[in-house]
């Protein structure tokens, strides 16, 4: 599907790369007029810096791709990132000639897309059998390589479901992010957003895999986020930040902040060290 997305510069041996998650870090989804104007001025700073600098520039999002893209295509955002790793980094996509192209050889590490799928509905019809009320995020949240829920936190305590979680994921080749919900991004709030994945992916597993892909040691990697599912991202690059809206769950996992809020803290994050 061919897209009219600007490109970035083209960066075929990046000094660093810059890694952003994508709900209320890169996109806001309560965005106002004034709000649209800063992000507009904020892709013209990108693009200029990422000429200058010779930065890789991508997003890495628990969601689906074609989801990012529609978010994108709503807010009238004209530029998009030099990558996309998407679900968990499931899958990795390259923006290139207005067309996403995937990253076959990182796609090659996984089971079939049956033989995932087959994996996930035993893994969660076993952990229902064991009374856990998953709720559905919704179709747009869901792909052939992740699974997403929220789970009501008054009935299980974080340590629980973890030893849970970690029992039975293993046994289906599987791995979870368990994070606080975030009603800003319209969550029921009070609730665990739990996301299933197949082993292998995970936002620090696609830092360390383009790192390597790129030739770029990590201590020349920044990444931003707003929530808990970004922690072990922001820990594994050379300096991750917390933009100013992250949770307060966030807060208290990851102790460097920023005092601007969504593309304006990437901006300040960005302006610290370029």
């Amino acid at each position: 599907m061919k897209l009219t997305f600007k490109s970035l510069p083209a960066i075929t041996q990046p000094q660093s790369i810059v890694f952003s998650d994508f709900d209320s870090t890169y996109f806001n989804h309560l965005a106002t007029a004034q709000d649209l104007t800063r992000i507009k001025e904020f892709e013209h700073f990108l693009f200029n810096l990422c000429q200058k600098e010779n930065i890789l520039f991508g997003l890495i999002s628990g969601s689906p791709k074609q989801y990012i893209i529609d978010h994108l295509i709503n807010k009238h955002y004209t530029i998009l990132p030099h990558f996309i790793a998407s679900s968990y980094g499931s899958e990795i996509h390259y923006y290139n000639h207005s067309e996403l192209q995937l990253d076959t050889e990182w796609d090659q590490q996984f089971l079939s897309h049956q033989q995932i799928e087959n994996n996930l509905s035993q893994f969660i019809s076993q952990l229902k059998t064991e009374g856990l009320a998953l709720t559905h995020q919704g179709t747009w949240q869901q792909t052939h390589y992740k699974r997403s829920f929220f789970l009501p936190q008054k009935n299980h305590s974080e340590q629980q479901l973890l030893k849970m979680l970690n029992k039975y994921c293993q046994h289906y080749n599987l791995a979870f992010n368990l994070s606080h919900s975030n009603p800003d991004n319209g969550d029921p709030d009070l609730n665990y957003d739990i996301d299933f994945f197949p082993t292998g992916c995970g936002k620090d597993k696609v830092v360390h895999y383009l790192c390597n892909k790129f030739s770029v040691n990590l201590t020349h990697t920044l990444a931003f986020g707003d929530s808990g599912n970004d922690i072990t991202m922001l820990k594994t690059v050379g300096q991750g930040y917390l933009v100013a809206n992250a949770t307060a769950e966030a807060k208290r996992k990851h102790a460097h902040h920023l005092n601007e809020k969504f593309t304006q803290g990437i901006y300040q994050g960005l302006s610290k060290h370029y």
